[in-house]
């Protein structure tokens, strides 16, 4: 038998844990022949394939680049863009499943006139064209 009504209640500390984990998802560029100031389309996309949102704190940056190589980036390639897909920005409210989808025309620079690789890199992760252009 209840005698006391005010002692039913408990606290309980739950603790729900999870990370977020932005990924690739494709990359894709015009491929051929070009010359300095000509302008290419190039679209890239990305998930949250983790199991929680990025945090507001978390900073991702997602570079594109002109490469001598097609392996990573280096002091020698030259950065087409550079993307804050951090937790306040381009990430932002990103929850685990959700994709962004950037597609932009990207002029060549002038003073740059080789054979390249097209690279897009995020913290280490690198996805590149498979045939330089």
């Amino acid at each position: 038998v209840e005698t006391n009504e005010a002692n039913n209640a408990q606290t309980i500390i739950l603790t729900v844990g999870g990370a977020s984990n932005l990924q690739f998802v494709s990359f894709t560029h015009d491929e051929g022949t070009f010359f300095a100031g000509d302008p290419i389309q190039i679209s890239l996309t990305y998930q949250n394939a983790g199991t929680a949102p990025i945090p507001a704190a978390q900073v991702n940056t997602f570079q594109v680049a002109l490469s001598f190589d097609n392996s990573n980036l280096g002091v020698d390639d030259f950065i087409l863009r550079r993307i804050n897909a951090s937790g306040n920005n381009q990430g932002s409210n990103l929850h685990p499943g959700e994709t962004v989808t950037l597609d932009w025309v990207q002029r060549l620079p002038d003073s740059y006139q080789g054979t390249f690789y097209v690279l897009a890199e995020n913290n280490g992760n690198v996805r590149s064209s498979n045939s330089p252009t």
